[in-house]
């Protein structure tokens, strides 16, 4: 609000709404134009080319930052992509490491390091089968078949004493029982 209309510079005028118009309270001096100094664009140019500058400033600091938050964003993504990739195939590898646990406890035989694990796997894959094909958990043909077998090696071997002696009955094989 404006008191004492003497203290507004003689180039400025004043006007005032009442609520439905304006009124002029005091007019506005004509002056005539001067023209622009050279110090007074110089001082317009570095004030702008300081804005400018500060503005680019700004800018670069703000892309700077959001490819820094894309960077870490994309390395976040890999970082899980990753972790997942080394749980599932940690996951697996301790699976498989249990079968062939059971597999080895089973059998009294290690497998991984060869030893007959040829034949193993195929009485694996063999007893497999036969689930498949309906034999369901019932081995008994098959534990008949390997009883008849292990008779008659003992009796093989027990010949073999018979004829050659003690001294000269072969080795035991690893992982016989």
């Amino acid at each position: 609000m404006i008191r004492d209309l003497v203290s507004v510079p003689p180039a400025w005028g004043v006007e005032e709404f009442d609520g439905k118009t304006f009124k002029t309270m005091k007019k506005a001096e004509k002056t005539d134009a001067q023209p622009l100094s050279r110090s007074f664009v110089a001082s317009m140019l570095r004030r702008s080319d300081g804005v400018v500058r500060s503005m680019m400033k700004e800018a670069e600091r703000k892309a700077e930052a959001m490819a820094r938050d894309a960077l870490q964003k994309e390395r976040d993504q890999i970082e899980a992509v990753v972790k997942a990739r080394i749980e599932d195939r940690t996951r697996k590898f301790e699976n498989a490491r249990a079968v062939i646990d059971a597999i080895n406890e089973a059998t009294g035989t290690d497998i991984m390091n060869g030893f007959q694990s040829d034949r193993v796997l195929r009485a694996i894959g063999l007893m497999a089968r036969m689930e498949r094909i309906g034999f369901g958990s019932d081995y008994s043909i098959v534990e008949n078949q390997l009883r008849q077998i292990i008779q008659s090696s003992e009796q093989a071997l027990k010949s073999y004493s018979m004829i050659f002696g003690a001294a000269n009955t072969p080795p035991e094989q690893e992982g016989e029982e």
